[in-house]
């Protein structure tokens, strides 16, 4: 499914517009990250061209967005400098020049990747933050970019030149047979059904004012509760009842998170969103296995 360099303007998947559609108050602000102790230090100039490999084939990596939502990909020689090299004392001083690292992008102008690579003056380790905005990346898409930022970076040291496994299908690609599928007559066929069901279900919870307001959804304002299992009842959720009840267990646990929900509310039963991966085989022949981008779905159960 290799494909030349995605250019031009980008239609909104239906996750991407739900984005735009929901009161966040910073956008550029959502991202995605991860933070990697290297094995072994790492040339910043060697480091800045494999990441400039990966930007140039992973077209979902150079789009940019403006406020009402529509996007468009920017060539790669179009992009600002993504690394930034800095030294650090501590963990405490890494931290900081992290937080300054996430809140650096841009969903208009780009960059949406930003690495950080620092210089730990404490252990003379180097640390590398990968951070990229959720709009265009997901878990899936994680596995694809450190796969190949590794093999860019190897490439390099040997003194060969950047030669990344060929591309499956674009994320632009794959927007546009999610609409044409989304306008089939099959699943206009299925929209009443949906709607049917859908008509009535309570979405809130028990003694929660509507609207819920930004100020109760605060990481502040949240509880954890914990619990465990013992080895036990742990087999017998993964072995025993789906055997007897030949289902899985995620839906197990939304059986039990239903049933709480409804002996709370009183009510006879649920609505809970769930979250997939989003990769389902649509329409044939359209290979997503190494395709970037954030394909993430949301359905109501």
């Amino acid at each position: 499914a290799e494909q030349g360099s995605v250019g031009g303007a980008l239609s909104l998947t239906p996750i991407q517009r739900w984005f735009f559609e929901e009161p966040i108050p910073n956008r550029s602000h959502w991202n995605q990250s991860v933070l990697l102790r290297l094995r072994r230090s790492v040339d910043p100039a060697l480091l800045e061209r494999a990441l400039s490999a990966l930007l140039a084939h992973h077209d979902a990596l150079r789009l940019v967005f403006a406020g009402d939502g529509s996007a468009r990909h920017l060539p790669p020689d179009a992009l600002p400098p993504v690394l930034w090299h800095r030294v650090a004392a501590d963990a405490g001083a890494q931290e900081r020049l992290c937080e300054e690292a996430q809140r650096s992008l841009d969903l208009e102008h780009g960059p949406l990747l930003r690495a950080l690579l620092v210089e730990r003056s404490d252990d003379g380790e180097q640390r590398l933050l990968l951070a990229i905005h959720h709009l265009v990346v997901d878990g899936v898409s994680w596995r694809v970019l450190l796969e190949d930022l590794q093999l860019a970076c190897t490439q390099l040291e040997r003194g060969e030149a950047v030669v990344l496994p060929a591309k499956t299908a674009s994320f632009q690609s794959w927007g546009e047979a999610l609409r044409r599928h989304a306008a089939s007559g099959a699943l206009r066929d299925e929209l009443s059904w949906w709607r049917d069901s859908l008509t009535g279900a309570p979405a809130g919870l028990p003694g929660v004012a509507e609207p819920v307001s930004p100020e109760t959804l605060r990481v502040a304002t949240s509880a954890v509760a914990r619990t465990r299992l013992d080895a036990g009842w742990t087999k017998r959720l993964l072995s025993s009842a789906p055997a007897a009840y030949r289902t899985r267990v995620n839906d197990l646990l939304l059986t039990a998170l239903s049933r709480v929900l409804c002996r709370w509310s009183g009510a006879a039963s649920a609505l809970v969103q769930l979250e997939g991966h989003g990769r389902e085989e649509l329409v044939g022949g359209l290979d997503l296995s190494r395709s970037v981008g954030w394909f993430t779905t949301a359905y109501p159960v």
